[in-house]
């Protein structure tokens, strides 16, 4: 998202300080409306980022899909290319980008789970690491370690077994 939000700032940039000059005349550029909508588009998947995290996935995945269709348009120029249906090259390369750089987690969604996370035999080394670790946390913050869905199930064993130790 911060490579469309960078390109969205050039754009800006190139429509408001760079004129089209035909036959030595200057003539103001102006946004078009793919342009306008990708600008607010990449805005909202930013603010979506730091106020409601779950959600930016989603947000950032439907702006690259419908540059990629041309509904949206990031740059000031579009490019636009036909195979079976038109597509923009920029958004393809950042759709293909973010499959690179989240490969291993793409494949895992498309694979499916090797085994279930509750079927799994806890490792003891990791409780007793997590124990230590957590050792210094009051009641209220083991508490809530508990209750938290980021953390692994070891990390949970170990604060429930503080927590029982220390009621």
């Amino acid at each position: 998202m911060l490579v469309l939000a960078i390109i969205c700032l050039w754009t800006i940039y190139d429509v408001l300080m760079h004129p089209i000059e035909i036959d030595g005349t200057a003539y103001k550029r102006q946004f078009s409306t793919a342009n306008l909508f990708a600008i607010l588009s990449v805005s909202i998947c930013i603010a979506t980022y730091f106020f409601a995290r779950r959600q930016f996935k989603y947000l950032s995945i439907a702006t690259v899909f419908l540059g990629f269709l041309g509904i949206l348009s990031f740059t000031s120029t579009t490019y636009t290319f036909v195979f079976i249906i038109p597509f923009q090259p920029l958004s393809a390369g950042i759709a293909l980008m973010y499959l690179g750089l989240n490969y291993r987690l793409v494949k895992s969604r498309l694979e499916g789970p090797e085994e279930n996370e509750a079927d799994k035999v806890p490792d003891e080394t990791q409780i007793a690491k997590f124990r230590t670790k957590y050792m210094h946390k009051t009641v209220i913050e083991l508490q809530e370690l508990i209750e938290d869905k980021r953390f692994v199930k070891e990390a949970k064993i170990a604060a429930q077994k503080l927590l029982n130790e220390r009621i």
